[in-house]
């Protein structure tokens, strides 16, 4: 029997022909020798002759021909189950990588005892960077650490990280097929920040490797995609991520705060198309009511099969060896608001107030919010969150009006609860 190779490269591809030259080529010339790497392109049933191309000029490549567009989470699953490496090193067939991204990444994780790591990403053009580390908010927002927001601030070298990038990765194929790879459901968006969350409360560890670079053409595969699509798969896997993973005692508080922010972000967009509307700009007015739309379409399909997502963490909480407070002392917490951004988002202080006045024993760190000092909060902001929450029913029953609101039964329902609540 051949001798596995240390690494199986995967790269998933849907009518990426243009961008498949650049990404092959710079595996070819990876530190790693010829017999210590195989590379595997799952085709998610392209149109563009991709794989006549791959068979021709790349006839080194295993190309798997899944006949669909099965979604990058479950083309990347396959992908897996077909792969023979050590490690899987996921790559995005929009990026190339540097000569020595597979060895840096492999020798960081095996030099730190970790499952995974995480590889640093740059702008295709340019010196600003994409990912460098990232974090999940109590609400299940997962963000990156990327120069484009101020207040950066890049994690170090072998720095705990909660989740790696799928676009520059590298895992352990056992340890990723034992958690069953990505979830097949997220089809794309935040497959990532669920298995690195499953991973971590797995006992298994994610460690920056910022040697391990990359260079990234950004969404040149999510662009082809609507704001309707990408916004509901934005917000259903962000809503399904935090059903999934939040650790027990803290899930109810998490839970109410999280879907009383994404109410109000969706109202927020409302918001932002009536504001379009009323200053004659058509194209931003359709444009903001299809990321609501989206966003509530994504929420609806969560709470629409609200078994099927309890199932879900039953399945996960089953895998946990490690509590959320013990992944905050890790990797610096569940942060309280959005990132490095978060003074784009004005439901950031709303998330505050609610999680002081839920009063749930939530994963912070030490020190960050003692019990005295939640409490004093809590009885501070309670009329503050009795004034937001005026605007923030205002906002919503303006929902009721538009064609968005219509998409989300299920959401109403459980609104009409939380109010009376």
């Amino acid at each position: 029997m051949p001798v596995a190779p240390r690494a199986s490269v995967l790269v998933v591809s849907w009518n990426g022909r243009a961008l498949l030259d650049d990404c092959l080529a710079s595996v070819a010339r990876q530190t790693l020798g010829a017999d210590e790497i195989e590379v595997l392109v799952a085709d998610n049933g392209s149109t563009d002759g991709s794989l006549g191309w791959l068979r021709e000029h790349h006839p080194g490549v295993r190309a798997l021909d899944l006949g669909a567009n099965l979604g990058f989470a479950e083309a990347n699953n396959r992908a897996a189950a077909a792969a023979r490496g050590e490690w899987l090193v996921l790559l995005n067939n929009d990026a190339a990588a540097d000569p020595r991204f597979c060895a840096a990444l492999i020798a960081r994780a095996e030099a730190s005892g970790a499952d995974a790591a995480a590889g640093r990403i740059r702008e295709w053009d340019g010196d600003g960077l994409e990912f460098g580390g990232g974090a999940i908010n109590l609400a299940g927002f997962g963000f990156q650490r990327s120069s484009w927001h101020p207040g950066f601030v890049e994690a170090a070298d072998g720095a705990a990280l909660p989740f790696a990038c799928a676009g520059a990765m590298a895992i352990r194929r056992e340890r990723f097929l034992g958690l069953g790879g990505f979830d097949r459901d997220y089809f794309a968006y935040y497959e990532d920040v669920d298995l690195g969350w499953r991973l971590n409360l797995a006992g298994g560890r994610v460690v920056y490797a910022r040697e391990a670079e990359v260079r990234h053409r950004k969404h040149a595969t999510s662009s082809r995609m609507g704001d309707h699509w990408r916004h509901f798969h934005w917000y259903r896997n962000t809503l399904l991520t935090l059903v999934k993973n939040a650790d027990g005692e803290a899930f109810g508080p998490r839970l109410a705060a999280g879907l009383a922010l994404l109410f109000s972000r969706i109202a927020t967009f409302h918001a932002e198309a009536t504001a379009a509307r009323a200053r004659g700009d058509a194209p931003a007015t359709e444009r903001w009511l299809e990321i609501a739309a989206g966003a509530a379409a994504g929420l609806d399909a969560v709470l629409g099969d609200w078994s099927g997502a309890l199932a879900k963490r039953e399945a996960v909480q089953a895998m946990r060896q490690v509590s959320d407070h013990e992944l905050a002392m890790r990797f610096g917490g569940f942060p309280t608001d959005f990132g490095p951004d978060a003074a784009q988002w004005p439901e950031n202080a709303l998330a505050a107030r609610l999680y002081a006045l839920l009063q749930g024993p939530l994963p912070l760190l030490p020190g960050q919010l003692d019990g005295a000092g939640r409490e004093r909060l809590a009885r501070a902001d309670v009329a503050s969150l009795a004034a937001e929450n005026v605007r923030l029913r205002a906002q919503v029953d303006a929902l009721r009006g538009s064609w968005s609101w219509r998409l989300t039964g299920p959401l109403r329902a459980l609104l009409d609860t939380l109010r009376g609540a």
